[in-house]
């Protein structure tokens, strides 16, 4: 799954703070990629 806009510091700021809390409680790799991509996977 890719989440769009995952980056900090931006107007879409509120899209990284819900993939970090998304990511808090779980066992899955943080990882964004083209600076702004969250990416999800197992």
């Amino acid at each position: 799954m890719v989440i769009d806009d995952c980056a900090p510091g931006t107007v879409f700021d509120g899209a990284h703070q819900a993939y970090q809390e998304f990511l808090k409680n779980r066992t899955l790799p943080n990882r964004t990629v083209c600076g702004k991509l969250g990416v999800l996977y197992s």
